[in-house]
């Protein structure tokens, strides 16, 4: 963000809205080199504004996103949080249960499972659903979705038409383009940078215990280490081999002249760990860094078999949790992501795509594995491209799912019957 737009955000005040007393001195704290974002944040909220919070990951996009949940709710705002799921079978379906709330309608499609729901919301510091009340007429309200960027064409409409039609504000995280509401009037679009040296500086402070100063030896090892990125200082921070490297800084006159470059410590340190590794533990640790966030615990046992995870719980790459098994980084999960082989990375999605048809995932699911993995069996392919085209809500999403498949599979798509 450049210095005229960091100023302009410090000079924003929240509107005085119904329901929405407070100020931007009051507004819960954020992450360190995050505070100018607080009163663009209240400001959407409180105006019934869109805000966008935009950033590569490991910027800590969702953690700035959290703010949300506590301001609203010390402000007499009701909100509604989801994240875009890329293994549902309908990014649509939880914006339809969001939106069956804030007009007090019963929702078009509510989860099997609501406190499975509202658990792994809470877990991702975003706020449950809410119950099947709905919302008062007049209610001020702010919708807000993690991920959006993971939306498809449908579910960005149904966001901008809320925004549009229904007066009340969105705010959303993403690692790309939202243009169904970055291209409303009035629609703000912040970029998150990298944290400066004084906010890496706290960080480093919380975590070692210490006050370490932003012109010391440490925070400039940190800074260059990570880059800037949260997600990556965070790793580093929580790693012993990272912290022990970068330890030795804090007696380096110049941090640019040690004998390993700091940017390269978080790569050393987890490819020694992977390194370690038995051929099964690098191919599970390889199918969970493609996988991503979310995949579900059946698919991963079906690809890969039972107790895949162990190795990777005892190294300290992987933890296991109330949704399942995951990188403890996910800094690290990209950096094993890059490392693995065009002609593996092709094997191992194929494998996934295996598991996800035979284990139950979404037809749109699978479809997408198959396109990353390239050309496969032909029958499977063809089962997949059918069901998914099937599936698929949106003409225009099918139109671009059959253009793709016959493309990269090489196969033809026919159009499903009309319903």
């Amino acid at each position: 963000m450049s210095e005229q737009h960091a100023a302009a955000s410090a000079r924003a005040t929240p509107s005085t809205t119904a329901g929405a007393g407070g100020s931007a001195a009051s507004l819960p704290s954020a992450l360190p080199g995050r505070t100018h974002l607080l009163p663009e944040i209240a400001d959407a909220v409180h105006s019934s504004g869109v805000l966008v919070l935009r950033g590569r990951p490991g910027t800590g996009v969702s953690a700035a996103l959290a703010t949300v949940v506590p301001l609203a709710a010390a402000t007499g705002v009701r909100c509604l949080a989801a994240a875009a799921d890329r293994w549902a079978a309908d990014d649509v379906g939880v914006l339809d249960t969001l939106l069956g709330e804030l007009d007090g309608r019963p929702a078009l499609v509510r989860p099997a499972d609501a406190d499975e729901v509202s658990r792994r919301l809470a877990g991702r510091g975003v706020c449950a659903l809410p119950g099947p009340g709905g919302i008062a007429p007049g209610s001020p309200v702010v919708l807000v979705v993690d991920d959006a960027h993971l939306l498809g064409p449908t579910a960005q409409s149904l966001l901008a038409v809320a925004a549009r039609e229904s007066g009340v504000a969105v705010v959303v995280g993403a690692h790309g383009a939202v243009p169904a509401l970055e291209d409303l009037p009035g629609a703000r679009v912040l970029d998150l940078p990298g944290l400066d040296r004084a906010a890496v500086a706290e960080v480093v402070s919380r975590a070692l215990g210490e006050q370490v100063e932003p012109g010391s030896s440490l925070a400039a090892g940190y800074a260059r280490a990570s880059g800037g990125e949260p997600g990556r200082l965070t790793a580093l921070l929580d790693l012993p081999d990272a912290r022990a490297a970068l330890d030795l800084v804090r007696w380096a006159p110049d941090p640019s002249q040690t004998a390993i470059r700091l940017e390269d410590v978080l790569p050393v340190v987890v490819g020694g760990v992977v390194a370690g590794g038995g051929d099964r533990d690098l191919d599970a640790w390889a199918v969970l860094a493609l996988a991503g966030a979310g995949a579900p615990s059946g698919l991963l046992d079906h690809a890969l078999g039972a107790g895949w995870q162990s190795a990777g719980v005892a190294a300290g790459l992987l933890r296991e949790g109330p949704e399942g098994v995951a990188y403890r980084h996910d800094a690290v999960r990209r950096l094993v992501e890059q490392t693995v082989p065009p002609a593996v990375r092709a094997g191992l999605l194929h494998r996934l795509a295996v598991a996800a048809l035979e284990s139950g995932c979404p037809p749109r699911v699978c479809a997408r594995l198959l396109l990353a993995a390239g050309p496969v069996d032909v029958e499977l392919a063809v089962r997949t491209a059918e069901d998914a085209a099937a599936h698929l809500r949106d003409a225009g999403e099918r139109a671009e799912a059959r253009a793709l498949l016959t493309r990269v599979l090489e196969l033809p798509v026919t159009e499903p019957a009309a319903r």
